[in-house]
């Protein structure tokens, strides 16, 4: 009888098993935003309103260019880009400069401390640029997966979720955040899913009425106030998303890696 061991039977060279990724808790991270938000929200949709001040100011000088009737389209299609591509310029800079001031504000609390708004506005302004960048280098290859299909655009997505909190927190390079935030999100791409799928249903709950509504209003007064509304609910909506993406991004570091709330912010220290 051999007294050989299979590889399978020798602890030496058994096979490794495969490393069980952490898996965050989405009770928990929803649990945290809203916490945060109950405590927050006031100042940071404050911050948000007097961020978008330009796009009110157009709004009421320029009434319905930032806005454009679809039948534009047609009739002065110029104006419609001009209109369009305006709104969208705007909207990405004093949301994405909102965002990572909230950023910094919900890690803050998580620690359960509170960050000046000066200091918020501070670390927002200082990433701005990067997520910007970094926004316009992820927005091609997403844009070219859903020529595709659908279902690798949202992988995409769920991959690079945390990109922006890891630019504002960790201050790495463009393609750095992107390959930083993939790892983190690994393992947990469908507790990430699930996440973003209740962020945009709470998003689209709140600004779907407002839109409709405008679909139905004739007199100009009315349908200017509605515009003007559906952007204080979009400065809303930034600060509840900014928040979502933190509380994500800290729940990921602190399963997989081990780190606590005040070390994610000791490059501010």
């Amino acid at each position: 009888m051999s007294d050989e061991v299979s590889p399978s039977e020798d602890p030496i060279h058994a096979p490794a098993a495969p490393e069980r990724v952490p898996s965050i808790d989405l009770g928990e991270v929803l649990g945290s935003t809203f916490r945060i938000l109950n405590k927050s929200f006031p100042k940071l949709f404050a911050i948000g309103l007097l961020l978008y001040v330009p796009y009110f100011a157009i709004e009421i000088m320029y009434p319905g260019f930032l806005d454009p009737d679809p039948a534009l389209a047609e009739s002065d299609p110029l104006r419609f880009v001009q209109g369009f591509a305006s709104a969208m310029g705007l909207n990405a800079v004093l949301g994405q400069l909102l965002t990572a001031t909230v950023c910094y504000e919900a890690l803050q609390r998580l620690r359960g401390r509170r960050a000046t708004i000066q200091r918020s506005l501070s670390v927002g302004l200082q990433r701005l640029f990067p997520v910007l960048m970094m926004l316009f280098v992820m927005f091609w290859p997403v844009l070219f997966a859903m020529f595709l299909l659908i279902f690798p655009a949202i992988m995409l997505m769920m991959r690079w979720w945390v990109a922006v909190p890891v630019c504002v927190i960790e201050r790495r390079g463009i393609m750095e955040c992107l390959k930083r935030s993939s790892e983190l999100t690994r393992g947990n791409r469908w507790q990430v899913f699930a996440i973003s799928i209740i962020g945009v249903l709470i998003g689209f709950s709140s600004a779907f009425p407002i839109g409709i509504a405008k679909e139905f209003v004739g007199d100009s007064a009315a349908r200017q106030g509605l515009s003007i509304a559906l952007v204080a609910v979009t400065a809303a909506l930034a600060v509840f998303q900014g928040i979502l993406v933190s509380v994500t991004y800290s729940e990921l570091r602190t399963k997989k890696e081990g780190t606590t709330s005040d070390e994610l912010l000791e490059i501010f220290s």
